[in-house]
């Protein structure tokens, strides 16, 4: 009780005076009094010290509790926001799944119900898709997918599309194939479309074709350009009975002709040299769409071509009051050409630009010579037409070259049956040249094509 007593006093000092005068006065000694309260201090002193010490170490192990318990709710509550984060990233891209998967399906339903083939390959030539029309027309199966197209079509044709598959290759690239059935009994003519596909960087991923059977519309196209041939051969003795008996009318032959006879004879055969020229324009046509087009190629003179085509020309223009101005070369030079054929596009070229300009205008025609530059190495002649006529409204300029069309004709009512300028193209580009046009509504036209010169 002693022990406890002075443990939890606050004047241990006084306590311990007055137990030595205690024990001095029960009678002890002084040595004795002072060994026996040392020895109570000496307890006292280590009861102290002990409880001092595990009161310390219970206060230093309850701070680092208490920080370690800070820390993981710190950390608990990072772990619940990542979770959260993760969550709705989760959900994010759930959802996008889901709209990637939908988007899959839609176009796989669009392309598996194409009336065109569809067929896709890699830039190794191995086939990635193909629709079921592409299956029925190449004749083979969807365990063609991953395999290299070379080893499932045979046909060389339908090859060229996707054999070589360039990034620089830019548009769509069509060409017309024809595939044999395996007996070689029946011929089915394909149509195919293709553009390469790049990623984002430009790099080519593949090439996807679209296929198009156009064996009907082939087989309509060549009995309609048979009638057109057959029909226009068919026209041209008539043609060339009457043109003959009129031209005999007119030189007074069965006997002179009054001033209106003579008129109207002449009216008779204007028409008939007009539709002398739409029978050989409709004979062309057929022949270019056939493969029949031939060219007769020999050295000819520039100038003489030009000079020919005006001297022809030039009365129908004065009759409109029109004058025609030529310059030509002043040095000529000799192309490898069908002069006839070249001096038909300049006669078609020129007569346009003669019905075209109203009364008092004026036509130029040009030949020049064109230094080589990097597209035409050998150098070019230059042929030129301009006329201060209609012009041409900017979106008939675009299908001048077309067949049948006939936008700048009706729009200034003049007729025409939309094949001279195609055909003049096709000749053109037969000789390796080309042709275009320039023009302004109101203010004329300018009509020009080039032809390469001989190389040295």
């Amino acid at each position: 009780m002693l022990k406890k007593f002075l443990l939890k006093s606050q004047q241990k000092q006084e306590v311990f005076i007055s137990l030595n005068d205690a024990l001095l006065a029960a009678g002890c000694s002084s040595p004795e009094a002072d060994k026996l309260v040392d020895k109570i201090r000496q307890e006292i002193s280590k009861k102290v010290s002990a409880r001092q010490g595990v009161t310390g170490l219970e206060r230093g192990e309850f701070d680092r509790l208490k920080a370690e318990n800070n820390n993981l709710k710190t950390k608990i509550s990072q772990l619940e926001q990542e979770i959260a984060l993760k969550t709705s990233s989760l959900e994010k891209l759930g959802k996008e799944s889901r709209r990637v998967i939908q988007e899959k399906e839609r176009i796989d339903n669009i392309v598996h119900h194409m009336a065109e083939g569809l067929v896709v390959v890699d830039p190794q030539g191995k086939i990635v898709m193909l629709n079921p029309v592409a299956e029925k027309l190449l004749n083979i199966g969807k365990d063609s997918i991953g395999v290299p197209l070379s080893k499932t079509v045979k046909d060389e044709h339908l090859l060229t599309v996707v054999k070589k598959i360039s990034p620089d290759q830019d548009g769509a690239i069509q060409k017309d194939i024809e595939l044999f059935s395996p007996d070689d009994a029946t011929k089915r003519v394909l149509r195919t479309s293709s553009a390469v596909v790049e990623d984002p960087n430009g790099k080519t991923v593949g090439m996807v074709t679209v296929l198009n059977d156009i064996t009907r519309q082939k087989e309509i196209e060549k009995m309609k350009s048979d009638f057109v041939s057959n029909v226009s051969h068919e026209l041209r003795t008539p043609m060339a009975t009457i043109q003959q008996n009129i031209s005999l009318l007119i030189e007074g032959l069965p006997g002179v002709l009054n001033e209106d006879q003579l008129k109207f004879m002449n009216i008779a055969q204007d028409n008939i040299a007009r539709l002398k020229r739409l029978i050989n324009d409709l004979l062309d046509s057929a022949a270019i769409e056939s493969g029949k087009f031939k060219l007769m190629v020999s050295e000819s003179s520039v100038n003489e071509r030009i000079d020919n085509v005006v001297t022809f020309l030039v009365r129908w223009a004065e009759s409109k009051k029109i004058s025609i101005q030529t310059n030509l070369l002043p040095k000529d030079e000799i192309l490898e050409m069908d002069k006839d054929r070249i001096e038909q596009v300049l006669t078609n070229l020129i007569s346009n630009a003669i019905k075209f300009t109203p009364e008092g205008g004026k036509v130029f025609v040009s030949a020049e010579k064109r230094e080589p530059t990097t597209e035409t190495p050998q150098g070019v002649i230059e042929f030129s037409v301009r006329d201060t006529g209609v012009g041409i409204t900017p979106e008939n300029i675009k299908k001048v070259f077309v067949r049948f069309e006939r936008g700048g004709a009706i729009a200034s009512g003049v007729g025409g049956t939309g094949l001279g300028l195609s055909i003049c193209q096709q000749i053109v580009n037969m000789h390796g040249g080309k042709i275009w046009v320039e023009s302004k509504l109101n203010e004329g036209s300018r009509f020009s094509f080039s032809l390469p010169q001989k190389s040295a």
